[in-house]
């Protein structure tokens, strides 16, 4: 085999067709191209280190609506889709690499950065892939190694890189089409690209490009699984609200519930912990959705000139608008109780004469939601603007580049029917809303009801110089390759949070803002040299200073050993960092909730197992004197290719980074509450807590029983964590010729977590996390695919290894169980008979498999949504 076509191999870890691919659009004309992993242009794109690529053919055939339905198809990625209202990063989507999170992965667009979600998510930042539009996308390339030596911060388990056409003559319409076929969740998206002028002989060419996109929300109601919330039958809780009409009350002294009156008989239901009381349970899926209605739009522009034979000037400037509506539900009287006890609010005692009918034993509880006032939403509107202009070109034998970037991303929620904590105060002391009548007047429910407003902006700032020498000078009889630069960024998080919820008196909703910026300098070189013909070595170097977080130089050495024209071998070293956030660095305190295992309680009421289940409410504050996290990242690899129809790969990595930020393990905190005679309070751990007061009366009930209800907990960020984690990937295509029946090709990719450990403690290892609902030991794509004249076709499986049906391996028991393995295929059926014309068609989950019930996560862990069907096509003017 010729050494140019290993050199393609070299980038086909991942989709190994992808790597092979023809694009239409290519040019003919063999020019210098940069390639991601690497700041030297060359002729090839032979590296040292492995890059999975995805082409716009690969990109058609996926069948996915989104950039990370598109990621989550890899099986070394993961992704989050955004779909989650009581996230805090509401509606953003992001991806992640090798077990290492959204925060430890940089995303580019066209090589460069772009300004991360506008929140200020409380323990990272990331790029929202909703901001980038899917239609938009020729390529993507994902480098699967530690690149901090050449892109800086977040680059720890990779970098993936989104390419748009920059330059293009003629128009390309695009057009798709998909639905569950239960009948819901309607995906519509459209785009157009239009170019203007020819390089070549105009010296100018002007590309502009408009998309949109639309979805359907998807209906718990139309899909047998998601239709009910008791999931009793399936292993899990009895999930049917406890707040909604008519709700359930009870006395703080002995919390035994009693439904208010009014519930119907058949809606009365005993709680799943017994000890409980009965609750008045009521099934609410009617009208609940598991995905969002979601709205997507927007335009791009670049302009290229050439002003002579060395010089060029690029400009680009980008508008995408991301508008998702979440259904919040109804909204429900004071904050989340612990367990399955629902939404409480108390009553104080001074007013218990205005409820005669409910006893004088104290305040009362209510689990009740202001169903009068209908069901609340929340609208997220993202929008993400970008420019680019700079100057690129030669200066002798110097291949350089100088631009100026510009990005930002203005975020605005509203969330409508809130409730104010001191009007339902209000309404217990004086008269109104009263939580013990089946219905209340509409002119009382109006004066609970608030609207929030919350606005987030980030802005990223970018001045770059850089150059680069594919021939520098000559090492022996080979040329070494060299490239330096020096950059220059700015950025900024400004957020703005409701001034009630600020003041906590919004019921059920916490809120925090952050105002900070920070100014990054960089410096960095890269040499490619070849010291004997077989070897290519790969040595680069980068120095950043943060004005508010220290300074960190990362090198690397990566190297490529071709010992024959069939084998290549691969490996590399290098440190990597991430940076503090600017959120972790400068938020207000935040509230979120957690569950956790509160045992000092549990054991003496005699909860078991998976009862002991509480609501954390935890306050996580922010810390200027954070540090950023390293790591050390290592590869080793191998590429072999014994005859063209055949190649094989193979990349094992190790990560270990400390210093990570993380705050205190809430269940480590509490199983340190005490010291070691179980009785004395640990004065540190301790004072973290925050307990209701001891309750006589429950204690005297139960035996053993010293303290008060959980409320949470409060914790700074702080470097203490560490993660280490190393696994492989694999590869395998072979392709077939068969004549009059067409080509066949298959390709076998797997991606194998080996060890995935991670602490959130000081002076504690890092325990095993591998295995558990989060992070499932392999993932696998087996692909067969066919072609025959304008006909083609895929069919894809994919697996997900069986974990154990926890969320934290820590809390193993001998019944503990575990999920099977779960797989599901997608086939995808294109034509390119009709001139001009690129048609796709397929089914997703084509055989409507069903998922797997999780009962720690109370819910189903695979795909509810069933059999999905989509058309697409793509039309070309020249």
């Amino acid at each position: 085999m010729k050494i140019k076509y290993l050199a393609l191999a070299i980038s086909a870890i991942g989709l190994s067709q992808a790597a092979f691919a023809e694009d239409a659009d290519a040019p003919k004309k063999v020019e210098k191209i940069t390639v991601t992993g690497s700041n030297i242009k060359r002729i090839n794109v032979e590296t040292a280190t492995p890059v999975e690529v995805l082409s716009k053919a690969d990109i058609a055939k996926s069948g996915a609506g989104s950039v990370a339905e598109l990621m989550s198809q890899l099986p070394s990625v993961s992704a989050d889709f955004g779909t989650s209202s009581n996230s805090f990063s509401q509606g953003a989507a992001s991806v992640s690499l090798r077990g290492m999170g959204e925060k430890n992965v940089l995303v580019l667009l066209n090589g460069r950065r772009i300004a991360n979600y506008a929140y200020a998510n409380y323990d990272h930042s990331f790029v929202d892939l909703n901001s980038l539009p899917l239609s938009a996308i020729e390529r993507v390339e994902v480098l699967k190694d530690g690149a901090s030596a050449l892109y800086g911060s977040d680059a720890v388990a990779g970098v993936v890189n989104f390419i748009t056409k920059t330059n293009y003559t003629g128009t390309e319409i695009q057009a798709r089409y998909g639905q569950n076929t239960a009948g819901d969740g309607r995906e519509n998206s459209a785009s157009i690209a239009a170019g203007f002028g020819d390089i070549s002989s105009e010296k100018q060419n002007l590309l502009v490009s408009f998309n949109a996109y639309y979805r359907d929300p998807t209906l718990d109601s139309m899909h047998e699984l998601t239709k009910s919330s008791d999931l009793r039958k399936y292993g899990g809780q009895d999930g049917r609200s406890t707040s909604a009409f008519t709700g359930s009350w009870a006395q703080q002294s002995d919390y035994w519930f009693s439904p208010i009156p009014g519930c119907p008989t058949d809606r009365q239901a005993v709680s799943d912990r017994k000890t409980d009381g009965v609750y008045c349970r009521y099934e609410t899926r009617g009208t609940t959705v598991s995905v969002p209605r979601a709205e997507r739009a927007g335009g791009s522009a670049f302009y290229t000139r050439e002003l002579n034979a060395n010089h060029t000037f690029f400009a680009e400037v980008g508008l995408n608008r991301n508008v998702t509506h979440f259904d919040t539900g109804y909204a429900s009287l004071g904050f989340t109780d612990s367990g399955n006890s629902g939404k409480q609010s108390r009553i104080i005692d001074s007013d218990m004469a205005a409820y005669p009918t409910y006893g004088s034993g104290g305040p009362l509880v209510v689990a009740r939601d202001v169903y009068e006032a209908g069901r609340g939403s929340s609208d997220l509107n993202s929008n993400l603007t970008r420019g680019v202009a700079g100057l690129k070109g030669q200066l002798g034998s110097w291949d350089y580049e100088t631009s100026l970037a510009w990005s930002q991303v203005f975020n605005t929620t509203v969330d409508t029917k809130k409730l104010l904590s001191n009007a339902v105060t209000d309404a217990y002391v004086n008269g109104g809303y009263n939580p013990f009548v089946a219905w209340n007047e509409r002119s009382d429910v109006n004066k609970l009801l608030y609207t929030s407003y919350r606005t987030g902006k980030t802005k990223l700032g970018t001045f770059e110089f850089k150059m680069s020498n594919s021939d520098l000078f000559t090492l022996g009889a080979n040329p070494v390759g060299f490239a330096w630069g020096a950059q220059m960024m700015r950025d900024r998080l400004e957020e703005t949070f409701d001034a009630q919820a600020l003041a906590g008196n919004i019921e059920n909703m916490g809120g925090n803002s952050a105002d900070g910026s920070r100014t990054i300098r960089s410096l960095y070189g890269e040499f490619s040299l070849s010291p004997i013909k077989q070897i290519e070595a790969q040595l680069a170097l980068r120095y950043d200073s943060y004005s508010d977080a220290g300074n960190s130089t990362n090198p690397k050495l990566a190297v490529a050993f071709r010992p024959n024209d069939t084998l290549l071998l691969r490996g590399s070293v290098t440190t990597a960092f991430k940076a503090p956030s600017l959120s972790q660095l400068n938020m207000s305190p935040v509230t979120s909730y957690t569950q956790v295992a509160d045992w000092v309680r549990c054991d003496p009421l005699g909860y078991v197992g998976s009862d002991c289940r509480y609501d954390n409410k935890q306050l996580t504050l922010a810390n200027k004197a954070l540090k950023p996290e390293t790591s050390t990242n290592y590869s080793l690899g191998a590429v072999f290719q014994p005859i063209n129809a055949l190649m094989a790969s193979i990349d094992f990595f190790k990560i270990k980074q400390k210093d990570t930020i993380e705050t205190l393990d809430a269940q480590y905190v509490l199983a340190h509450e005490y010291l070691a005679d179980k009785k004395t309070k640990d004065p540190v751990y301790s004072e973290m807590i925050d307990r209701q007061p001891r309750n006589p009366g429950l204690e005297a009930k139960y035996p053993g029983l010293h303290d008060g209800r959980l409320i949470g907990m409060h914790l700074p960020f702080m470097n203490i964590g560490r993660t280490e984690t190393s696994g492989y990937e694999l590869g395998l295509r072979y392709t077939l010729n068969a004549g009059e029946l067409g080509r066949f090709t298959v390709n076998e990719q797997l991606s194998r977590m080996l060890v995935l450990k991670k602490s959130y403690v000081p002076e504690l290892d890092p325990t095993n996390r591998l295995g558990d609902l989060y992070n499932p030991a392999w993932r696998n794509a087996a692909r067969l695919s066919w072609v025959r004249g304008s006909w083609s076709a895929d069919l894809v499986t994919r697996t997900t290894a069986g974990t154990y049906d926890l969320t934290d391996l820590q809390n193993m028991q001998e019944d503990s169980k575990k999920l099977s393995t779960y797989s599901s295929s997608d086939l995808n059926v294109a034509y390119t008979g009709f001139r001009n014309l690129v048609l796709n068609a397929g089914v997703q989950n084509l055989t409507d498999k069903q998922p797997r019930f999780a009962k720690a996560a109370g819910a189903f862990w695979d795909n509810t949504s069933g059999r999905y069907v989509y058309v697409s096509g793509t039309y070309r003017l020249k």
